[in-house]
């Protein structure tokens, strides 16, 4: 709408900001570990990303929820792929990610992600509000 009605009088573009924070394997040598921080990066950022970039939910969310994930119609799809102008990214730490060890609970989400990633360096400086200061997990994020 904006685009048809506003866009040419306005000269504004259409963006998107999310939150994301970088997953990196807690093991960096385990396939599991990274396969488990691939997982918690599509089930965060993917999710609301890749449905404006490529017109479809990230595969590993489609194959986990099944019938539980709405499913784009063709022409949805259309209208959402590369619907945005510019994409906003806002950052605020990383954690590790990897593999759980136990079965996860709390339905829905926390059981459909399979991912532990809380983890983090005891070794990493912090906010007043305890949140983890990890500069280079902006860096892989935005490669």
């Amino acid at each position: 709408i904006y685009r048809k009605e506003f866009a040419a009088a306005q000269r504004g573009q259409v963006g998107i900001s999310l939150n994301a924070d970088w997953r990196e394997p807690r093991d960096e040598n385990s396939p599991e570990d990274a396969a488990a921080a691939r997982r918690a990066m599509d089930f965060s950022l993917g999710w609301f990303a890749e449905p404006v970039t490529s017109g479809v939910y990230p595969l590993c969310m489609r194959e986990t929820c099944g019938d539980r994930l709405p499913q784009f119609t063709a022409e949805e799809s259309a209208l959402l792929k590369s619907s945005t102008d510019f994409f906003g990214l806002n950052n605020y730490s990383g954690n590790f990610a990897s593999t759980p060890k136990q079965p996860l609970t709390g339905g829905g989400y926390w059981e459909d992600i399979g991912v532990a990633w809380w983890f983090r360096d005891p070794d990493w400086e912090k906010t007043d509000m305890g949140w983890a200061i990890v500069p280079w997990a902006l860096r892989e994020l935005l490669l």
